[in-house]
């Protein structure tokens, strides 16, 4: 046969005692030409066994960062591979050199699986094939949330960052902050709730540069109060002197007070107010400024702190008080005694101040102790009590008077009528007023008429007749007659120097 005998398979692919058949020849030799020549159907068993191969390229893909080696790898180029064959690799583990950023970083497959419709005519290994590489890219990481703290007022915007949470950090990267992290306040004014936004910091930690790092929108609700401040003395404060006005209000004279603590150019002014202690009279009496306040367009941001502040002395004077009114005093019988019995209802204090537990003991005197007629009645004595009566320096200068009358044995009659009275006498023949009518007991005296003029002329008739002593009606005994009246009774007419 000649060089062109060929069989085939029954089929290419890789297999034991596959059946052969002859598939071409050609008959030679010196004697060929005797016969005519046919292939025939012969067959025979033969086994295909598989081919080797090895990956000879293949390409990597970049990647964005994220935290490992693996990598993808595509379009595999074997070594040894029959041309038109349909292979590839499955189930391929591939690494990157390491985890981190950087550009044509080696990529190496470690294992692979052959695949494909002729995978299974060869027999696949990886070899050592030409490194691929490929890009690993940093990873977009922003914060997500933060944590931001309350503050005193400092007249900034400035906002501590305590907190924060990343999104899209890859867990169990080294992964951290740096100390210019920092937050704004929506306005630098004392307020509660608050938008804080992230405003400025920078990424670190041993993972940091496998980042693209951005600080985001994140916001947080917090507080700003408002800041205390301290008030100081620059020189000295004094205030005035002043009489009780029922307050405890002062009036400063020198004012050298400051403010410290009050941030920048910040308008915050002290409005000093100095108040006493109390309201009372006193000397050398303590004046504080706590009540004082502060002004200014940034005074919302402050409050004010009175620890250390400087006090000053002053003195509360009494203030005048007096009697005004009128009142009205009783008559009397002459006891030895200058007492007066007052009504004192049209009297009021002039002076006082509203509100004021102030009251008047209205005390009323006779000149003197003598009888007479029309007698001046002084406030003499009077005085004033209370809570707040300390406060006043009480004058009875100018206090109106009254005129009443002291009597002797008999009952007060005003001077200018004609009046009939009884006078009821005693053993000792002593008279004084009574008002009840004659009971037909000797000892008694009826018809005593008190006559107009300086001098007063009194009857006294008794109702026997009998004669008794003159002089024993002081002192109504300068003068005295003796007759009868028009019923024979015995008269005795007294005639008094004055009433």
């Amino acid at each position: 046969m000649d060089t062109d005998l060929a069989g085939l398979f029954a089929d290419k692919n890789v297999g034991v005692g596959k059946t052969v058949t002859i598939s071409a020849g050609t008959l030679i030799g010196n004697d060929a030409g005797n016969y005519t020549f046919t292939l025939g159907a012969a067959t025979d068993l033969a086994d295909i066994t598989a081919k080797s191969i090895t990956l000879a390229t293949y390409d990597a893909a970049d990647k964005v960062y994220d935290g490992n080696t693996s990598a993808v790898t595509s379009n595999y180029v074997f070594a040894g591979m029959i041309g038109g064959d349909d292979l590839d690799l499955t189930a391929v583990t591939a690494d990157f050199d390491t985890k981190n950023v950087g550009v044509n970083k080696d990529v190496t497959i470690s294992a692979a699986t052959l695949d494909g419709a002729d995978a299974g005519n060869y027999s696949f290994s990886i070899g050592a094939p030409a490194i691929a590489t490929a890009d690993i890219t940093a990873k977009a990481l922003t914060i997500s949330a933060i944590t931001a703290d309350d503050k005193v007022y400092d007249g900034t915007t400035a906002a501590v960052i305590s907190g924060y949470t990343f999104s899209g950090a890859v867990g169990g990267d080294d992964l951290d902050m740096d100390t210019d992290l920092a937050g704004t306040f929506d306005t630098k004014d004392v307020g509660t709730n608050k938008t804080v936004t992230i405003s400025a910091g920078s990424l670190i930690g041993a993972d940091a540069s496998n980042y693209t790092f951005t600080l985001g929108s994140a916001t947080d609700l917090a507080d700003i109060t408002a800041a205390t401040l301290t008030v100081t003395i620059g020189g000295s404060f004094t205030v005035f002197d002043k009489e009780y006005d029922g307050t405890d209000m002062a009036t400063i004279d020198s004012n050298l007070l400051n403010l410290i603590g009050v941030q920048g150019a910040e308008d915050v002014d002290l409005e000093a107010v100095a108040t006493f202690l109390d309201k009372n009279v006193g000397v050398g009496k303590t004046v504080t400024l706590a009540d004082s306040y502060l002004s200014g367009v940034d005074i919302g941001n402050y409050v004010l702190d009175f620890t250390g502040a400087p006090t000053a002395t002053a003195n509360i004077s009494k203030k005048a008080m007096t009697v005004t009114g009128t009142f009205t005093a009783l008559d009397k019988v002459a006891d030895g005694t200058t007492s007066a019995t007052i009504d004192a209802s049209g009297l009021a204090l002039a002076g006082g101040i509203m509100g004021d537990n102030v009251t008047m003991n209205a005390i009323g005197v006779f000149a003197d102790a003598l009888v007479g007629a029309g007698k001046t009645v002084y406030l003499t004595g009077t005085n004033i009590s209370g809570t707040d009566a300390g406060n006043y320096d009480f004058s009875l200068v100018g206090a109106p008077t009254a005129l009443a009358s002291i009597f002797s044995a008999v009952p007060p009659v005003s001077p200018g009528g004609l009046q009939e009275v009884i006078a009821t006498m005693t053993s000792g023949h002593n008279g004084s007023g009574s008002g009840s009518s004659n009971d037909g007991e000797s000892n008694w005296f009826e018809d005593v008429d008190y006559q107009t003029g300086m001098s007063s002329y009194i009857s006294v008739y008794d109702n026997s007749g009998e004669e008794y002593a003159v002089n024993s009606f002081t002192p109504c005994n300068q003068s005295a007659s003796e007759d009868e009246d028009e019923e024979g009774k015995r008269k005795i007419s007294l005639t008094c120097a004055s009433w």
